[in-house]
């Protein structure tokens, strides 16, 4: 599962590649950040009646009740659907469109190596993503936050031990952002899986992403996005 993004796609972009054709609203700026951790605030995108709304959000939560401390970055589609844990989230959906994602793997001495997982065609991956944040004029509480939706029962790029995010194809995606799409097809589209393996590309870094730039992420393995 991932744990940590790279996000520095700019909005005309990230519009262009969703075919949106509607109006916007874009309540924060976007930060171009190649790395993005857990917890951190990230851009995400939900629906609001007509209006794209671009905003930064916690990614992370766990309902004010749970006993843990620790605020889920990750949530399998089957949790998701079906548990009381996290009803109050899955009718608030939403994507966070990512440039790509880091994940890692242990090798065979016991080292871990990271790779960087984005499409191959350069276009932003639209992970599906359920949450708690302002909408419908509500003020930001301190409580708001997000989680990725992983795949049930598919591993990942990189681990077959692992759960990818649930990367949705544009047409699927904005399918997903309607509110008006009932939760039985909501659920449909998540436990799809997404798009499928050949849709991406990944590269072995060497070192860790934290020293890695946007222009460095850009010209890996050689060409330019």
């Amino acid at each position: 599962m991932c744990e940590k993004l790279a996000q520095f796609d700019a909005v005309p972009e990230l519009i262009a590649a969703l075919h949106w054709q509607g109006a916007v609203d874009q309540r924060s700026p976007l930060q171009a950040r190649a790395l993005v951790t857990a917890q951190e605030q990230i851009t995400l995108l939900h629906r609001e009646r007509d209006n794209l709304v671009f905003d930064e959000v916690r990614w992370g939560w766990r309902p004010r009740w749970a006993k843990v401390d620790r605020l889920q970055a990750n949530a399998r589609v089957d949790k998701v659907t079906h548990s009381s844990y996290w009803r109050p989230i899955w009718q608030h959906r939403a994507v966070c469109p990512v440039s790509g994602w880091f994940e890692f793997r242990d090798d065979a001495a016991g080292s871990r190596q990271a790779f960087y997982i984005r499409r191959r065609d350069g276009q932003p991956s639209l992970i599906a993503a359920a949450g708690q944040f302002p909408r419908d004029g509500r003020e930001a509480q301190a409580e708001d936050g997000f989680v990725l939706l992983v795949a049930e029962r598919r591993g990942s790029l990189i681990d077959e031990q692992a759960l990818r995010p649930v990367v949705l194809a544009p047409p699927v995606a904005l399918e997903w952002l309607d509110n008006g799409t009932d939760k039985q097809r909501a659920e449909a589209i998540a436990q799809g899986g997404g798009e499928a393996d050949e849709t991406f590309e990944w590269f072995a870094l060497d070192g860790t992403p934290e020293g890695l730039s946007i222009d460095g992420l850009r010209a890996i393995a050689g060409h330019t996005l």
